[in-house]
């Protein structure tokens, strides 16, 4: 990984820099001050979108290994500060970001048998386990089940076990994955798991859960892999995507952007939001085929601002 950290946010789609050439310096600043924002009081609307949009661009740039490696101790602090705040969403954020850097799978465990009392913490760190389930994980999970079995249920404990029904329900999607001999049927579950969070009228979301999520982390994860070594194949495929394969997306868009004249435009645009979980190797040929690319950015303060 580089040492210079770039937050590669350079323009957003509302035509703004956000954060240019920040050094480590830079940033674990910005995270000090993260871990310094009140989780109690409710917190200034602007402070807690730049918040938000920091962590979440700190997560794109792991994805790509533009990220110092050595922000541990910063994200830790975040995660402590915010843990037990109404849905934890800070801590969350940070969690994945530690993810994404290559922190130990162990951290996250014992974090959930050592937290499973407080509030959120077990819930965010399903979300965040839910992506590479094995029996360690299972058993993290049933020491908190066993922990809180025949409590009424409550905000913490349903999002906990939301959290690992999504994650119990991934494993059966890997092993559909891993059943599936050709790398086209492999790319073909994959692609629609990609564009979690993103609404082609809008762009990207700024909510963590739908961008992050257990299914939408681990399809990207196995996408960008498969990509690098079948450039080729997976451009294809994506290329080929219809709607029969981004069905999902008909609920939640104005019918005429998925009829007549705009059905296409908004297939393109839903293309482009999957490329942006290829590699190096993929994107390279998506985007020399006439493929574009939405990347997850987002002003660093409030658009309507």
């Amino acid at each position: 990984m580089k040492l210079a950290c770039t937050l590669g946010i350079a323009m957003s789609a509302y035509g703004q820099s956000l954060v240019e050439q920040q050094t480590p310096l830079d940033v674990r600043a910005e995270l000090v001050w993260i871990a310094g924002l009140s989780a109690v009081s409710v917190p200034d609307a602007g402070d807690d979108y730049r918040a938000h949009v920091i962590l979440l661009t700190l997560a794109e740039e792991a994805t790509a290994e533009r990220v110092n490696p050595t922000f541990t101790y910063e994200l830790k602090r975040i995660i402590d500060a915010h843990a037990s705040a109404y849905g934890g969403t800070l801590a969350l954020e940070a969690m994945n970001v530690l993810y994404l850097l290559g922190e130990p799978k162990e951290y996250f465990v014992a974090l959930m048998k050592e937290c499973h009392d407080r509030k959120y913490v077990a819930a965010n760190v399903a979300w965040i386990l839910g992506r590479e389930t094995d029996g360690k994980v299972e058993e993290a999970f049933e020491f908190v089940e066993k922990a809180h079995k025949g409590e009424s249920a409550r905000d913490d404990i349903n999002m906990f076990r939301g959290a690992v029904t999504i994650a119990r329900g991934i494993r059966k999607l890997k092993d559909a994955y891993e059943s599936k001999p050709k790398v086209q049927d492999r790319a073909a579950l994959l692609i629609p798991n990609c564009a979690s969070g993103y609404r082609p009228e809008v762009g990207w979301s700024i909510d963590v859960r739908e961008l992050w999520g257990p299914q939408a982390a681990w399809a990207r994860g196995e996408l960008r892999e498969l990509g690098e070594q079948y450039s080729g194949i997976v451009c294809e495929c994506l290329r080929r995507a219809s709607w029969e394969s981004f069905g999902g997306f008909k609920g939640v868009l104005d019918r005429k952007r998925t009829e007549g004249e705009e059905a296409e435009k908004t297939l393109e645009a839903i293309r482009s939001a999957v490329a942006s979980s290829f590699g190096l190797i993929a994107r390279r040929e998506w985007e020399q085929s006439g493929g574009k690319v939405s990347e997850r950015k987002w002003p660093l303060t409030l658009p309507h601002r």
